[in-house]
């Protein structure tokens, strides 16, 4: 029945209190009996509301331990409590203290770059409301969006927002350092002279320095450090652990975050000192949880130090354990979801900001590489120069980019493309071995031989499953090899060459595509992204990344692929500068989707329900500056076309690069002297099945070579919309054949 009211008099009146979590932003309290005084309270208390459904007040989560306090003083009144549990009890404790820094979004309206624009213009919608609830944290936040979202672009402007306490320090993988020293300069205007970069011993040494000299002067404010910002790798964080700590940093920012999962490894010991003793913390990870619970214990100590969350009790509420681990398994995942996201995480996946998102977000990735290797190529710098201009006067041309060169420009661009592919093996590893600390499926193009051959060592040394897939592979195993990586869980890289398979596959089981070089044919780079980007693809939008290294043949490659691209338009998500397609119509899923833990417990990639796709409205891209439309001129929104659309496609369709004498296969290492052909010397094209001859004559799941007349194209899934022919188009497809 309902409790009946109880006048306050006489002796204190018994009452009990059942607390439990109701949602992400509310807990739940059930009283044994009425009393007035503590009607009172509740009713006037902010943001605290009676549902009638269930019979009990629901109060914010922040405010819980407040009201709490309140009602075991309130005169002639006994509470006693079936409480929450220590640690959810403890951590609410600890982050209801927590100020509440909404102004200081202000300044994300004040920093504006070279063209007027606001950071706050240049963010999309959903990564406003990321650092508005980092700042309502007081700048203590887990932002665990998926890969793709732009988790840099709001760790930059919360950075910004407490830039009157720096100086900060970044921490993140190592191939990431030189992203982050162009992300500050372009999203928080830092200036070159603000961030130090530790690259090497040097590096270290000036920190060290500046470091000792300031402990000689005594207060910090006298003697100000010779940065604002530093970065460092996880590897120079045990290195330099008792400077770090003796500088005191006010902010810190941990990239990766999932890199100290493990409570007993070194980097975790020797960053969360650091994290505990900031006034500011922010964490950015697209794993917060690879496997289990308990991978979120480091980065609850680290934002929550108050808290003092211990092992054995987490593992005994949250972590089903067995007769081997005390911390495998899990349980009371709703409890900890709820817990985590109401005090500390923010999480989106691309089906939550789909209308926000363009289908393909292609990133530039600058890769650091060793100043000695660098120099090898300094000669080479008057030549890009003046080759740079001579391309962009070619770049008109219907062909390939080097179509139109003289031989001996030829011969000097291909000797700096495959000077640039041994130049980069060594960094594109250690990117590649950072990238497999994400525990997602991808694929990784190059050309060369020497360059897929190191992908490959990078692979097998972090001992993960992959396939690869080149000129060599036999056309009988592709199929075989297609299958593994689409149905084996534990097979999470795909080793291709762009030239034998950028076609032909279905790999949709990835998302996020690598390309360790440039092609010079931009309908390569186009088909090889479709190996993802197609019918079966269940992410939505897909993250491609191009690696390339400042002061090599990348630099004019890059430049001259995008003239070669129609509308080409810029969007900084985060990381760097990248292109993003934006389509002329969207792609409709239905909706539903899985549980709370699966929003942060990310053992496979999101199989959200696989809907229909059909054409619909144009997508909403965020503000103006986030993404400005581009067209490639070979397939609108959705999944990309079959490639025998593509081959009756505009100037970039595979039916004209098929045709003509300039898709001979070539070596690989090291590059000969010719024509646009030795582009492709790599890998060479992709072997074709014996009597191959006809489309009806195709092996399920493979679809032909692009060096194969355009009429024997036919993809192994069926075309969106089959453009109707011409009688002139089929005439001439009739001459090709």
């Amino acid at each position: 029945g309902r409790p009946t009211a109880v006048p306050v008099m006489g002796p204190p009146v018994s009452v009990f209190g059942t607390v439990g979590l109701a949602s992400c932003t509310h807990c739940s309290l059930k009283l044994s009996r009425t009393v007035p005084q503590l009607q009172d309270m509740l009713r006037s208390f902010p943001g605290t509301s009676f549902d009638i459904a269930t019979c009990a007040w629901l109060v914010p989560i922040r405010s819980y331990p407040i009201l709490r306090e309140r009602m075991d003083n309130t005169p002639g009144v006994n509470m006693s409590w079936k409480d929450l549990t220590p640690i959810v009890h403890n951590v609410l404790k600890a982050t209801a203290m927590r100020k509440d820094d909404s102004n200081r979004y202000e300044r994300v309206h004040t920093t504006v770059d070279d063209a007027g624009q606001s950071l706050d213009e240049r963010m999309m919608p959903f990564q406003r409301e990321g650092v508005r609830f980092g700042l309502k944290q007081g700048g203590r936040v887990l932002i665990g969006d998926e890969m793709g979202l732009g988790k840099t672009v709001q760790g930059c402007a919360l950075l910004k927002c407490y830039e009157d306490e720096w100086p900060a320090l970044i921490i993140t993988p190592s191939s990431l350092r030189q992203q982050w020293y162009l992300a500050l300069q372009q999203w928080s205007n830092a200036l070159e002279c603000d961030v130090q970069v530790v690259f090497d011993k040097n590096d270290m040494d000036r920190v060290k320095r500046a470091a000792g000299a300031q402990a000689q002067k005594g207060a910090r404010s006298m003697v100000p450090l010779p940065f604002r910002i530093l970065i460092i790798s996880y590897d120079y964080v045990s290195k330099m652990s008792e400077i770090l700590l003796s500088l005191a940093f006010k902010c810190v920012l941990l990239d990766e975050a999932h890199y100290i999962k493990s409570y007993s490894s070194q980097r975790t010991k020797a960053s969360l000192p650091l994290l505990q003793r900031a006034k500011r913390a922010i964490l950015l990870t697209g794993t917060p949880a690879l496997s289990k619970p308990v991978d979120l214990l480091t980065l609850m100590q680290a934002l929550v130090p108050g808290a003092h969350i211990k092992l054995n009790d987490f593992a005994a509420r949250y972590c089903a354990g067995d007769m081997y681990s005390k911390t495998s398994g899990a349980k009371n995942q709703e409890e900890l979801f709820r817990l985590i996201t109401a005090t500390m995480m923010v999480r989106r996946r691309k089906n939550d900001v789909l209308k926000q998102l363009p289908p393909k977000r292609r990133q530039q990735v600058y890769l650091k590489v060793d100043e000695r290797d660098l120099q090898k190529l300094k000669g080479q710098q008057e030549e890009l120069s003046g080759l740079k201009e001579v391309l962009s006067s070619v770049s008109s041309h219907t062909g390939g980019l080097l179509a139109g060169l003289r031989m001996e420009q030829q011969q000097a661009i291909m000797r700096m493309y495959h000077d640039t592919a041994k130049l980069k093996v060594a960094a594109v590893q250690e990117y590649i071995k950072d990238l497999l600390e994400s525990d997602i499926k991808f694929l990784v193009f190059a050309h060369h031989h020497s360059l897929l051959d190191g992908l490959e060592k990078a692979v097998n040394t972090a001992k993960k499953g992959y396939i690869r897939i080149d000129g060599k592979t036999d056309a009988r195993q592709r199929e075989e090899l297609r299958a593994r990586f689409q149905g084996d869980d534990n097979v999470k890289v795909a080793v291709l060459g762009i030239a034998a398979a950028g076609v032909g596959l279905t790999l949709t089981a990835a998302s996020t595509v690598v390309f360790a070089e440039l092609s010079w044919v931009p309908g390569e780079i186009m088909q090889a992204e479709d190996r993802v980007h197609r019918i079966g693809q269940e992410s939505n939008s897909v993250n491609i990344q191009f690696l390339l290294v400042k002061g090599t043949i990348d630099d004019i490659m890059w430049d001259t692929v995008q003239h070669k691209l129609t509308n080409v338009g810029k969007v900084l998500d985060g990381k760097e500068d990248s292109l993003a397609v934006a389509s002329k119509s969207t792609v409709e899923r239905s909706s539903g989707g899985p549980g709370p833990m699966d929003a942060f417990l990310t053992r496979r990639p999101d199989t959200n329900a696989g809907g229909s796709r059909d054409a619909g409205s144009s997508p909403d891209l965020g503000q103006p500056g986030v993404a400005l439309t581009q067209n490639l001129g070979c397939h609108t929104s959705g999944p990309a076309l079959s490639d025998k659309q593509h081959a009756s496609g505009p100037a970039h369709s595979h039916r004209q690069h098929a045709s003509g004498p300039t898709q001979l296969p070539h070596p690989a290492d090291p590059p000969q002297p010719g024509a646009e052909a030795i582009a492709r010397q790599a890998t060479g094209p992709a072997q074709q099945l014996p009597g191959l001859q006809h489309p009806q004559q195709q092996v399920p799941g493979l679809e032909p070579s692009t060096h194969a007349p355009a009429a024997q194209a036919q993809a192994c899934n069926p075309p969106l919309q089959q453009p109707q022919q011409q009688p002139q188009q089929q005439q001439q497809q009739q001459q090709q054949q």
